[in-house]
């Protein structure tokens, strides 16, 4: 590969291995670059492989672009073992907030004073997602995971879906996840979030979805669903994420019902998922690839595979202009790890692009 061409991997480590350091799987990667180009990554510590089993959510931060990590720190636990999940970073200004879920029941906020090295007491929110209650009876939530955004007005954005499931476990718990609606809830002072807009039909179960500022103040959805299309879903908003527009699919990024990430800086977009449209096991999760806009997501004429495997991954644009940081799960056989990797995005004169390959 031409150096320093788009998607160039130039470095990448393994922070967490399936098994390791007393936890048995690593999973639902969160990565977002503070203004001062600190690199914070979050992830679940499962006990055990289901999504019922997580326990603790552990922060990593890097000073130096997502190098080099210090040790991984513990910045949510459910209380008497209860699952804590889905974390979602956003950074705004000199703040960094982290958001997440307890027993997909219950979101908590946090916020940081000091680009991420500490966090202050958990905050419950979930009063932002009653409010969705009079449109949807929801049962079952979930913020993310993976990053919000910051439009030009402001204003946070957090993504997250809504489901309708039935008990089936002892407990009570929701442990059938559909059917869903996605969309966001939304915070203009950083403290108090209220609910935003709903995404479904005629997707059917939009579920984990990824939002990006575009310019000009457009809010731009990226869902996942369970439709027979086997594409990525797209749905705008003009008013700050109170409406979308009705999904449509974006032919140009084939998915397997996955957890994807989509990132924005200026005239640049990015977007990170497995491009493949086989129809899931997980098996399928394959071909991580990341690919580049500069028509507010339109087209992509830019792509680059940074694995043959993959999974979930989330990915951040660096203030360098230069540098996109990948935090990805990547299973090879009984492996399962999760990945941190720096990739160049190489500016490349209008013109001069390349189509996509895949």
């Amino acid at each position: 590969m031409e150096q320093n061409s788009f998607g160039q991997i130039l470095s990448a480590q393994t922070l967490e291995e399936r098994g390791k350091n007393g936890w048995a799987l690593y999973r639902i990667p969160a990565i977002a670059a503070t203004a001062a180009g600190t690199v914070l990554c979050c992830c679940e510590a499962r006990s055990e492989s289901g999504d019922w089993s997580s326990q603790r959510i552990f922060l990593y931060r890097s000073t130096d672009g997502g190098a080099v990590f210090a040790d991984r720190v513990p910045v949510a636990e459910g209380a008497e073992g209860r699952a804590v999940h889905n974390p979602v970073l956003l950074p705004e200004g000199d703040k960094v907030h982290l958001l997440w879920n307890e027993e997909y029941r219950r979101a908590y906020h946090a916020v940081s004073l000091d680009d991420g090295l500490h966090f202050g007491a958990p905050v419950e929110i979930t009063g932002a997602l009653e409010g969705f209650r009079p449109e949807y009876d929801w049962n079952i939530c979930a913020l993310g995971p993976g990053h919000g955004c910051v439009l030009d007005s402001g204003r946070l954005i957090v993504p997250l879906w809504l489901g309708r499931g039935r008990p089936l476990d002892p407990e009570g718990r929701i442990i059938e996840h559909r059917p869903t609606v996605s969309g966001v809830i939304y915070s203009d002072d950083g403290v108090h979030w209220e609910r935003g807009g709903l995404v479904s039909a005629p997707l059917e179960n939009p579920n984990e979805t990824t939002a990006a500022a575009l310019p000009g103040g457009e809010l731009l959805l990226n869902l996942r669903h369970e439709s027979r299309t086997m594409y990525r879903a797209v749905a705008r908003s003009g008013d700050g994420g109170r409406t979308f527009s009705a999904p449509v699919f974006d032919r140009q990024l084939p998915d397997p019902m996955c957890f994807g990430s989509l990132a924005a800086d200026g005239e640049r977009q990015v977007f990170l998922n497995c491009a493949s449209n086989a129809r899931y096991p997980f098996a399928d999760r394959v071909h991580l690839t990341l690919r580049m806009s500069r028509d507010g997501c339109r087209t992509w004429p830019l792509s680059a595979e940074l694995d043959p495997c993959g999974g979930y991954g989330d990915v951040c644009l660096l203030p360098d202009g230069k540098t996109a940081c990948c935090l990805y799960e990547r299973q090879d056989g009984d492996r399962f790890d999760l990945i941190c990797a720096r990739i160049s995005l190489n500016p490349v004169p209008v013109g001069n692009e390349k189509e996509p390959h895949l």
